[in-house]
């Protein structure tokens, strides 16, 4: 949180350009609505009236999971990040946190805003349904099955689900897995042993980290 704070200071503020200013009034209510389902404080969402519109974008895009029941700091992620220290294992990302935020930050303004309205317009049983195919997904995952996390992300890819589309797939899985592959790629080059963890949506589907191996 610390090293993050000067990056959202930075990429995230936009106390000169309200966001309610940008919004029409029946967005605004679509915002409050789907806000109150991530049970999200009056404080917090007085805030995100001056953040720049990816940093509510991604609000509202994990307000359904949290309502479902998901929480992001009971990931594997951050469960291996905590293993590996006690173990006084070296701990290295494929990506800085700068890098992370510019995913989001770097799409021109407008295309945030766009983005954002076109998710809050997404119908409420539409992204119901996107979250109950996404569960049933994670459980087969667990079992061995990578058929519905390759369902959910072809999806995704062909712009075929619009509680997903409006996040850029290109700029947010292909070409991360194909920085990702080269660097995997110097790993298996050099010596030693390493243990390599990400996201399972990056292991399936068009462009996997798999498929971009193959091309190294």
């Amino acid at each position: 949180q610390a090293a993050a704070a000067p990056l959202m200071m930075k990429y995230a503020l936009s106390p000169d350009m309200p966001l309610s200013s940008r919004l029409t009034e029946e967005d605004q209510q679509l915002l409050a609505a789907s806000l109150e389902r991530a049970d999200m404080s009056e404080q917090a969402r007085a805030s995100l009236n001056y953040m720049k519109p990816w940093v509510v974008l991604q609000a509202v895009g994990m307000a359904p999971l949290t309502e479902a029941g998901y929480d992001a700091e009971q990931g594997i992620d951050i469960q291996l990040v905590r293993l590996a220290t006690e173990q006084g294992d070296t701990v290295h990302g494929f990506e800085t946190l700068d890098e992370q935020i510019q995913f989001f930050a770097g799409i021109p303004d407008e295309e945030q805003l766009s983005a954002l309205k076109d998710l809050l317009h997404v119908p409420e049983e539409e992204t119901d349904r996107m979250i109950a195919l996404a569960g049933s997904a994670f459980t087969d995952w667990a079992e061995g099955n990578t058929t519905g996390m390759k369902t959910l992300f072809t999806a995704w890819a062909e712009d075929e689900d619009s509680a997903l589309s409006p996040l850029p797939y290109d700029r947010m899985v292909s070409q991360r897995n194909a920085d990702w592959a080269e660097q995997i790629k110097d790993m298996l080059d050099g010596q030693g042993v390493h243990l390599i963890a990400v996201g399972g949506g990056h292991l399936v589907g068009p462009d996997s980290v798999f498929d971009q191996l193959e091309t190294q």
